[in-house]
């Protein structure tokens, strides 16, 4: 189940049976398996551990088991199992990932024949460390299958510790770029062993301006033109016309 930081989130359970009490665990990246909470179904209460109490919680009702987690975290990077608590063993079920964030900038970039795109990939990757780290980038366009982009010299990743975890920056490079360099860009994230996929940056290649609208700005500029020029002639001629009915008006009449 793939997240980004600092939203909730809710992870869903049924087991078989609705009699039987309940326990969460998680498996931290680090392999290290943590109680979270256990369900006593008969006194009808769930009892969560103290280092998880102020953010986790869980909802159960019949068969159905969920744990809530609020302002999810760095810390909170792990694989979430719950199990049924029988005599004699816990049975377990499959286990949800709830992963580290990827968060790709910008968007969308449009851009000019010959510019240069930086292309970010931001990896928050809790407690899997840069060595266990690995990035690759996919251009995909609508009409084809993704291309693998090997650009040697063209990344860079920095990484620094804030926390309890570790943010990888990795950024990919496009120089002079052409029609050909139009697409949306993946950052692939393989860390400790899962893999993330950023939400690509789309970029748009502004081409030209078509033919046709330099042709409609002509034509509708001709017709301006010709507008302005038959107003000025019907003003020039109405001031003509009246400046002769003025001289006509003012000549002395003859009496006959």
């Amino acid at each position: 189940d793939w997240r980004i930081f600092f939203e909730s989130a809710a992870i869903e359970c049924n087991t078989k049976s609705a009699a039987l009490n309940r326990v969460w665990y998680k498996l931290t990246a680090g392999r290290r398996l943590q109680p979270i909470a256990t369900v006593d179904i008969r006194n009808n209460r769930s009892v969560v551990a103290g280092e998880f109490e102020n953010r986790f919680s869980v909802e159960f009702d019949g068969i159905s088991n969920r744990l809530r987690i609020s302002a999810t975290s760095w810390d909170d990077v792990g694989t979430y199992f719950c199990g049924e608590m029988h005599r004699d063993k816990v049975q377990f079920g499959s286990g949800t990932f709830l992963s580290d964030s990827v968060v790709q900038q910008p968007e969308t970039r449009s851009v000019q024949p010959g510019d240069s795109v930086t292309v970010s990939c931001t990896v928050q990757a809790g407690q899997c460390s840069a060595g266990h780290t690995a990035v690759m980038w996919l251009k995909n366009l609508h009409a084809s299958p993704p291309d693998i982009i090997y650009s040697s010299g063209d990344k860079t990743s920095s990484c620094k510790r804030a926390g309890s975890g570790e943010t990888c920056v990795h950024k990919l490079f496009l120089k002079n770029i052409d029609s050909d360099d139009a697409g949306t860009y993946h950052c692939v994230v393989t860390a400790c062993g899962h893999v993330l996929l950023g939400k690509g940056t789309r970029i748009i290649h502004s081409k030209a301006v078509p033919q046709c609208m330099h042709t409609a700005k002509t034509y509708r500029f001709s017709l301006l033109k010709k507008y302005m020029k038959i107003h000025f002639c019907f003003y020039t001629c109405r001031k003509r016309e009246k400046k002769n009915r003025t001289n006509n008006n003012s000549k002395p009449k003859m009496n006959m």
